[in-house]
């Protein structure tokens, strides 16, 4: 085999037909031919030398193709904003002939430059069976490496300048439309992301804020935290007092206290992108004592401290599973969570099932399996609500409904509202079918005064205002 190795990929090339090779990726076609041929090692380092030979000449002269036409861009980008017009139906190489163009002198010969650079790129493909010649649009290559899929029209026409600009750069393996759309979806990764993600603080952050909140309760014990700050190479214990914006930048306000709650400086400012660890412990102080602490001169000055990694909590994946309705499965296409499996058409269903079966899928409903991070789970599912539940696991529900009573809190409003009056029910005592059960309202033993009533809302009040405590 070693003495035809020089002509081997030319004629599989010849073979198969040159628009068939895929040039984005070598190992396909090597791997086609180590089977095919049986070839060693050595073959296949030759193979590559010559595939790459031949990828940077066929490339080289589209590229000068492509180059020769005048207003290249504009010319280009006219005649795929037409194929993404048409997308789903064929377009005639005659028709986009014959389009009026936003520049004179546009030629034949410009338009089939331009579309055999496309096909090379694999952004169209040619109907072989069609006579004329026909092309249609290939999206499914665009976003094999991509985790957003752009389907909106009108949105890839915003984009087409972009497009022909980007695949112009440099060669294909570098410059090609899976890895601008693989960018693109970084992009759309970043502004998508739960707004936790963007604070890189945020455990710390929340932690400071709960303890000021704490401090400023009449009667609370104060709590103290420590905490290294990388920019004074120092470690403190701090009264945090407020967090301060300055500069587009926080700080977080605190008194410096030393190992007996005596006060070694006030209103001191540690910015809060400086500040790695944060232990918190109670003082032996109450806030009804606000008296001021005993002055000390010097900093303490530690030799080693503790890290921790807020990326630990808060980026860890969890499983998911997800009933919804069918009205947000577009949302899902769009958005999908890590590692999503999409479960809707009827077999896929029936597949669920199987694998689930706790679960029977309803009618109007699809199903996801997923893996991904719990506040990129919660903030899909908020995104989705009413039309998103999660089925597993129990821990996110029980975070989703943290964040309610939260909000609730924030605006005054009780989740579990008090108990209202219940309406005595009819004198029958006999029927306990297990429908009356479910749906009837159960009849109290003995009918209650408004005292008693009263009495039982404040319970309930105390009760929520005991929950409020741990959320």
């Amino acid at each position: 085999m070693n003495k035809n190795i020089d002509n081997l990929l030319v004629d599989y090339c010849n073979d198969i037909g040159i628009e068939n090779i895929n040039w984005f990726n070598f190992n396909e076609v090597l791997n086609e031919l180590m089977t095919r041929y049986n070839l060693t090692d050595r073959d296949s380092n030759k193979l590559e030398k010559q595939f790459d030979s031949l990828f940077v000449k066929m490339w080289k002269d589209l590229k000068k193709d492509i180059n020769s036409i005048k207003d290249v861009n504009i010319v280009a980008e006219f005649i795929l904003n037409e194929i993404i017009e048409v997308y789903g139906a064929n377009i005639s190489k005659n028709e986009l002939e014959n389009l009026t163009y936003p520049i004179d002198s546009v030629s034949k010969n410009h338009v089939t430059k331009s579309l055999n650079y496309f096909e090379a790129h694999k952004l169209i493909k040619r109907d072989p069976e069609g006579k004329p010649v026909f092309y249609r649009l290939t999206p499914n290559h665009w976003f094999e490496q991509s985790r957003y899929v752009i389907s909106d029209l009108d949105v890839v026409k915003t984009i087409t300048p972009i497009i022909v600009s980007y695949i112009k750069n440099g060669g294909v393996h570098d410059y090609n439309i899976q890895k601008l759309f693989e960018k693109i979806s970084e992009v759309i990764e970043y502004v998508i992301k739960p707004s936790l993600y963007h604070n890189e603080k945020y455990e710390l952050e929340e932690e400071i804020i709960d303890l000021i909140d704490n401090n400023n309760q009449e009667g609370a014990f104060i709590q103290s935290i420590d905490i290294y700050d990388s920019q004074r190479k120092n470690e403190f214990t701090i009264i945090p007092i407020r967090i301060k914006f300055e500069h587009n930048k926080k700080y977080v306000v605190a008194n410096i206290v030393d190992e007996d709650d005596r006060l070694i400086s006030k209103n001191e400012e540690f910015a809060l992108e400086h500040i790695d660890y944060v232990d918190s412990h109670t003082t032996n102080y109450s806030s009804q004592v606000r008296q001021p602490l005993n002055s000390m001169l010097s900093y303490k000055t530690f030799t080693s401290y503790k890290t921790e990694s807020v990326e630990n909590s808060i980026y860890k994946e969890i499983d998911v599973i997800l009933e919804c309705d069918t009205v947000v499965y577009e949302y899902f296409q769009i958005k999908p969570l890590k590692e999503m499996k999409t479960f809707a058409t009827e077999d896929e269903l029936i597949e669920f099932h199987t694998n689930f079966k706790d679960y029977k899928p309803k009618k109007n409903k699809f199903y996801i399996t997923a893996k991904d991070t719990e506040e990129m789970i919660i903030s899909t599912v908020l995104h989705c609500l009413p039309h998103a539940v999660i089925l597993e696991n129990d821990y996110l529900n029980e975070k989703l409904i943290q964040k309610f009573k939260g909000y609730a809190k924030g605006v005054n409003i009780e989740i579990c509202p008090p108990l209202s009056p219940i309406k005595p029910n009819s004198d029958s005592k006999n029927d306990t079918k297990k429908s009356d059960i479910t749906h009837t309202p159960m009849k109290p033993k003995k009918e209650l005064s408004k005292e008693q009533l009263d009495e039982e809302n404040k319970k309930m009040s105390d009760l929520n205002k005991d929950i409020d405590k741990f959320i």
